[in-house]
């Protein structure tokens, strides 16, 4: 099913955006059926994958596994989210999203958010300021952490990132390189690409 994918671009900037740093106390709503977002290019298709209520973001990923991991998780609180509602977005729409700004004191009560261990939560509130279209390298968030020998678990944390693109991993890079990145090295040079 293709739904109004201008609709579902404008969802996720302006209230699931803002719903994932809000300070709530109150339990996550059920979340609707996962959606796959496809932005196709000359060279080809990329996808990403969200779990998201009416008032926030739950997950967001450009690796399948990792959703179905998200999935199952959700399942295995009789929560019935087996099939894609298919939405296709353009590469401005992207941008769009990428631009969004978000940047509050708390997380909001995401079960995949609240998981996160106490260092894991600093450092994607560190990736959450940085600015679009900037980057930082491992060592430099590192140093904000107040130890530059956190620098590998730093890129621990974003691996774990649970909500790509809403906490921006991709502009965390190595010293010299790229870095890794859960949707590969093409996704991540690409969403930098987008950024400049």
């Amino acid at each position: 099913m293709i739904l109004n994918y201008q609709k579902k671009c404008n969802h996720i900037i302006m209230l699931d955006v803002n719903a994932l740093f809000s300070a709530k106390d109150s339990s996550p709503e059920t979340p609707h059926q996962p959606q796959r977002f496809r932005i196709t290019t000359e060279e080809t298709t990329i996808c990403f994958y969200v779990i998201m209520s009416k008032n926030m973001t739950w997950h967001m990923t450009f690796d399948f596994t990792r959703h179905q991991q998200a999935v199952n998780h959700i399942g295995s609180k009789k929560l019935c989210l087996q099939q894609f509602i298919d939405i296709t977005i353009s590469l401005n729409d992207l941008k769009k999203i990428l631009a969004s700004k978000a940047i509050m004191p708390e997380f909001s009560p995401s079960p995949f958010l609240s998981q996160g261990t106490t260092f894991q939560k600093q450092v994607w509130r560190l990736i959450a300021q940085i600015p679009f279209g900037a980057r930082l390298t491992y060592g430099d968030l590192a140093k904000k952490l107040g130890n530059t020998n956190y620098a590998r678990a730093v890129g621990g944390a974003c691996n774990s990132n649970p909500v790509a693109l809403l906490i921006p991993c991709h502009r965390v890079v190595g010293k010299n390189t790229l870095g890794g990145f859960a949707g590969g090295e093409v996704i991540k040079e690409m969403l930098l690409e987008l950024e400049k």
